[in-house]
C-alpha cells in the first residue's frame, strides 16, 4: 500500500495504463476510485507494472449494458466528446494506493456497490481465465493542470494494458480529484469488504 499523498511521487512520465473512456470519466470525476483488471486479450495476466501512470481512455469493448445505469449518460458523453481519429485526450495521473487479487465470487458481489460495472460483467471477468485473479485496484486520482492532446500512434493500438508514450507529460500541479479525507471516506468501506476476504498486495 502507498502513502496517500496528495501530490505526485515523480516529477513527469510518459507511463500510462489503457483503461475505458467512460472510466477514465468517472475517475477523474471522483465517482468511481476502483478497476477491475484481468489483463488483455494477448496478455496472460495483468501484472502492476506500474503504481503511477497516465490514464490513457480506450473506446473499444465499451457498450452500455456492461455499465450500470447511472452510467449510461457517460458513455454517451464520451463518445460525443471523442477526439477526431487519430488523436487522444490525455488530462488525468493516477496512483495505485492498494491492489487487491480476488478469486471469491461472494467477495466481488459484495463490492458491487462500489464500481460502475454491472454486477454480471464483473462476475464474467472473474470466471474469465479461472487460474487467475481478478485484480482490484484502487486508484488515487489527479487532473493534469492542462489537458493535452496526442497523436494517437499504431503502436498504441490493440489489447494492451501498458503504453509508453512518445511525450513524456510533467506532473507539475497536479490536483487530486478527491481530497485526503473523502478519498479516504471512500476508500475505507472497500478495504473493509476486501480485507475481511484477501489480503493486499504490497
Amino acid at each position: 500500500m502507498l502513502n496517500e499523498t496528495s501530490t505526485a511521487t515523480v516529477a513527469a512520465t510518459r507511463t500510462a495504463l489503457k483503461e475505458w473512456a467512460v472510466a477514465v470519466k468517472a475517475l477523474e470525476e471522483g465517482r468511481e476510485v476502483l478497476i477491475l483488471r484481468k489483463g488483455g486479450i494477448h496478455e496472460k495476466r495483468f501484472p502492476l507494472e506500474h503504481r503511477e501512470f497516465l490514464l490513457y481512455p480506450t473506446y473499444d469493448h465499451q457498450r452500455e449494458d456492461l455499465l450500470k445505469p447511472d452510467f449510461h449518460w457517460d458513455l454517451k458523453e464520451v463518445l460525443l466528446m471523442r477526439c477526431p481519429p487519430g488523436k487522444v485526450r490525455i488530462s488525468a495521473f493516477a496512483r495505485a494506493t492498494d491492489v487487491w487479487e480476488l478469486r471469491s465470487a461472494e467477495a466481488l458481489l459484495a463490492l458491487s456497490p462500489h464500481f460502475m460495472w454491472t454486477a454480471e460483467y464483473a462476475g464474467e471477468r472473474l470466471r474469465w481465465r479461472p487460474t487467475q485473479p481478478l485484480r482490484v485496484i484502487a486508484l488515487r486520482v489527479y487532473r493534469l493542470p492542462e489537458p493535452r492532446i496526442i497523436d494517437a500512434l499504431p503502436e498504441y493500438g490493440g489489447c494492451l494494458s501498458w503504453l509508453e508514450l512518445a511525450e513524456a507529460f510533467s506532473l507539475a500541479d497536479v490536483q487530486p480529484v478527491l481530497d485526503d479525507a473523502a478519498y479516504a471516506a471512500r476508500i475505507a468501506p472497500i478495504r473493509a469488504i476486501l480485507q475481511s476476504a484477501i489480503a493486499p498486495e504490497r
